[in-house]
């Protein structure tokens, strides 16, 4: 505090007595100029300076000369004063190196000396003995410490009624001390603990006067404080938006995370004032632990609020960044579409005709508009630069579900049951009696023959491990049983009609003929190996 006061001069003194209108200080005159400040605290409301001080210091303010010397802008009104200044604090210091001799006064003899003011002074200072005057001194120690104390805690602290009581209690016993020496009035010593007297009171009374400012202000801290905390944990957000969209969830989401982001700084905003200008001492128990809020806890609760305010940005960033990603896959699709030929037979089985794709193809459109509606909705309401390209998108969407259902007819209408690669009779009859093995297998029509027999053999191998050694030089030697099994064996495969939920799909199977194989492997007979169903085809494409 005392230091704001010797700012409170230095502010005066510029204020009034140096006038930079003209141009600001060089790096060399504002430099010169922050030594003299300096000094002039130091000394400031000092009436005795010891020599060793006085010397020590004019030669430390010859360095700040030679650096007010090479400044470049002697004539400027800054560095007039500047050096104004400097030259009067060497006054101020010499005086005290070299006293100025009195004139004895020049009376005749039978003239009676007059009393004046110096010699009744030194009259008054002959008269403090010595013990006196060291407790005068340890009186200014004392103060000078209660000064400095009371200057670094700040003034924040004299917002707490117990601090004020302590320094105020010192203050009172200073002044009764001090009392007993108000006689010696103009003795160095005594007039140097006076002034700091006079600083302590000064700076008590301020302390008093802004703390009673700032609690006015403030209000109750406490009770504001946990008002906060308490608004902190009521308020929610809707969680972010998943798929499938809704209609209008994007709009619901976006203005509860804007106002979750909102209420959250809005609930913040008074925590910084309150942690500069509150007294928030340190305490060990916790809130939860019934202890007072501190400035950690104005952290917490601010780093809390922010925090949240922040998810809430990232959040909106997060599902704008997976919106793009969700659209430009939706744009690569809706291009691959447009290249599907309902005639081709595998596309016939992959995109149009296979058992459910009609509802599948459907329910999936319809999750595509919704998605691509609400991507619109949150560029609009962002005002992002990618709304019109995701309009564009939505139509060649409800553009290509146009073409599908067209191509779905197109692809109902030319399918057809697979041409024979070979019309071997002997085939179609172990076709037939194989069918009539599975109890599976419904009525039939229009068996063809898709791929000829053809031979075919294989081996597979399983090992078992039953020793595992390593040597000191990590060699490793596994020991165990390798089992190899040999297939032989002939196939074919055939493509038939069949009836599925009143519908006819076409079916592919392939038959096998093992004559080698594994323990499990049926031997020396035709079995299925595999019935698969393909496209749906309607009752009028069979023969």
């Amino acid at each position: 505090m005392r230091k704001k006061l010797f700012a409170l001069v230095l502010v005066w003194m510029l204020s009034f007595g140096i006038s930079y209108v003209n141009a600001a200080p060089d790096r060399e005159t504002a430099g010169a100029l922050a030594d003299i400040v300096k000094y002039e605290k130091q000394f400031a409301g000092q009436t005795s300076v010891s020599k060793s001080t006085a010397n020590r210091t004019l030669k430390l303010l010859k360095i700040t000369k030679q650096r007010l010397d090479s400044s470049g802008n002697k004539s400027e009104s800054f560095w007039v004063d500047a050096n104004k200044r400097y030259n009067a604090l060497v006054a101020y210091l010499n005086q005290f190196i070299n006293p100025p001799q009195v004139a004895a006064p020049q009376v005749a003899n039978t003239q009676k000396p007059v009393a004046t003011h110096q010699s009744a002074s030194r009259q008054q200072l002959e008269q403090m003995i010595s013990q006196q005057r060291v407790r005068v001194i340890k009186l200014g120690r004392d103060l000078e410490s209660n000064i400095d104390s009371i200057d670094t805690n700040g003034v924040k602290q004299f917002q707490d009624p117990n601090y004020v009581a302590k320094y105020q209690k010192l203050l009172d016993r200073h002044t009764q001390s001090f009392n007993k020496y108000a006689k010696f009035a103009g003795d160095p010593d005594v007039e140097k603990t006076r002034a700091s007297l006079s600083t302590m009171n000064k700076m008590m009374k301020f302390g008093r006067e802004h703390a009673a400012k700032e609690l006015a202000f403030l209000g109750d801290v406490q009770a504001t404080l946990r008002d906060i905390e308490a608004q902190l944990r009521m308020i929610k957000v809707m969680p972010v938006p998943t798929e499938p969209y809704g209609k209008g969830v994007m709009a619901r989401w976006l203005s509860s995370v804007t106002k979750f982001r909102e209420e959250n700084l809005e609930i913040i905003k008074s925590l910084p004032e309150i942690k500069q200008r509150a007294y928030l001492p340190f305490h060990r128990s916790t809130v939860q632990e019934g202890g007072p809020y501190d400035e950690q806890d104005v952290d917490r609760l601010y780093n809390w609020g922010a925090g949240e305010a922040e998810m809430a940005e990232a959040s909106i960033k997060k599902l704008s960044f997976d919106l793009d990603q969700s659209m430009q896959m939706e744009a690569k699709f809706a291009s691959e579409v447009e290249r599907f030929d309902p005639t081709d037979d595998y596309m016939q089985v992959l995109h149009y005709l296979s058992k459910g794709t009609l509802d599948n193809v459907r329910i999936n459109y319809s999750n595509k508009i919704g998605r691509v509606n609400e991507a619109i909705e949150f560029a609009r309401l962002l005002k992002q630069p990618s709304y019109q390209s995701r309009v564009d998108l939505l139509k060649k969407i409800k553009s290509n579900l146009a073409n599908y259902e067209t191509d779905y007819k197109t692809a109902l209408k030319t399918v057809r049951m697979p041409d024979p690669v070979t019309n071997d009779s002997d085939l179609k009859e172990i076709a037939n009696a194989t069918f009539a093995n599975y109890d599976y297998i419904g009525e039939f029509r229009n068996l063809v023959v898709i791929k000829d027999k053809e031979h075919r053999s294989k081996e597979t191998s399983t090992d078992k491990y039953d020793k595992i050694d390593v040597s000191l030089s990590n060699e490793v030697t596994i020991t165990g049983t390798r089992t190899t099994y040999h297939y032989e064996w002939d196939e074919f495969s055939v493509a038939t009609a069949q009836k599925d939920e009143g519908k006819y799909y076409i079916y592919w199977t392939t038959f096998k003929y093992f004559t080698q194989g594994a323990s499990t492997t049926p031997l020396n007979k035709w079995i299925i190996s595999n019935h698969s169903q393909r496209s749906e085809i309607p009752e009028s494409n069979l023969d």
